[in-house]
This record gives C-alpha cells, sequence and structure tokens, in this order.
C-alpha cells in the first residue's frame, strides 16, 4: 500500500504572505537563526510582530530544533509576539516531527486552565500520527482547540485519556 505523501493541511495556508519590509524581516531572521547568530537576532527584538513570528516559523518548520529555539526565544524577549497561532504552528512542527514531549511542555504553558482538552487533543494527534491517520486529524484537531478556546469553555471532566 502507498503511503500518503500529500502535506498535512494546516490553516497557516490562509495566511497573507509577507510583503516588503515584513518579509525582509522574515529572510534576514532566517538566514540569523540558520547561521545561529544569535547576537545579530537580537537587534531585531523591537521589529518583532505576532505576523513576523508566524511567518519565521514557517519559514522554519523542517527544522524542529531551530523552530523551537526561535519559538522559545521570542517567548523570553518578546512574549507579547506570540498569539495561538503561533503556539499553534510550532505544535505542528513538533508533533510532525514526532518530538511529544516537547510539544505537551509547550500546551502546559500555554493554557493551564485547559490541560485536560489540550492533552486530550496532543494524545490525539499523537495516536494519529502513529496510526497513519495524519492528514485530515491535525486540522479537525486544531479547530476544535481554537474553538475551544474562542468560546472559554471550562475544562470538562469527561475527557477520556487516552494512551498512546
Amino acid at each position: 500500500m502507498k503511503k500518503n505523501l500529500n502535506p498535512i493541511p494546516v490553516t497557516h495556508r490562509t495566511v497573507p504572505e509577507p510583503k516588503g519590509q515584513h518579509l525582509d524581516f522574515v529572510n534576514i531572521a532566517y538566514s540569523h537563526l540558520v547561521h545561529s547568530y544569535w547576537d545579530k537576532l537580537n537587534s531585531l527584538i523591537t521589529h518583532l510582530t505576532p505576523f513576523r513570528v508566524k511567518h519565521v516559523l514557517m519559514k522554519l518548520q523542517k527544522d524542529y530544533v531551530i523552530s523551537l529555539e526561535f519559538f522559545n526565544w521570542v517567548q523570553t524577549h518578546k512574549p507579547n509576539s506570540h498569539t495561538l497561532e503561533t503556539h499553534l504552528m510550532i505544535l505542528r512542527i513538533l508533533t510532525k516531527s514526532k518530538k511529544f514531549k516537547s510539544a505537551e511542555s509547550i500546551l502546559k504553558g500555554l493554557w493551564p486552565w485547559q490541560v485536560a482538552e489540550a492533552m486530550a487533543v496532543l494524545r490525539g494527534i499523537r495516536f494519529a500520527v502513529d496510526a497513519g491517520l495524519v492528514p485530515a486529524v491535525i486540522e479537525s484537531d486544531a479547530k476544535y482547540v481554537v474553538d475551544l478556546i474562542k468560546l472559554a469553555v471550562a475544562p470538562s471532566a469527561d475527557v477520556p485519556e487516552l494512551s498512546c
């Protein structure tokens, strides 16, 4: 049986492409990151925006190590540049690379009052990746988490525990 090699459908494909100064920033930040020029990256802190962080992560998505380092660097230096989208993006990058422990730590820091639902979603994604069901599942799980947060639903006690 031939394995489905289609990319994982994600909501970031609807994000407008960076243009002009935004594109320049993303390309310069990307270059500094892949060459480990953290001192040069520090000079860009004041120009970080959620839009730019999102696009740098999108450009880095094939390298989960640099993606996570950049995500953590932004969290340390300009945490207001993170949004739900940047968190979902790093979760996607980490789970696609099967780095579930790192994804779990991101989830615990993001939604402490919704840990039960978020952990159930992560376990569902892990199960889906292991079972080869990834393309349809990640998008629906991400939408579920976004819907929970938008509705500000209190955690429920009936979230099933999945053993993966």
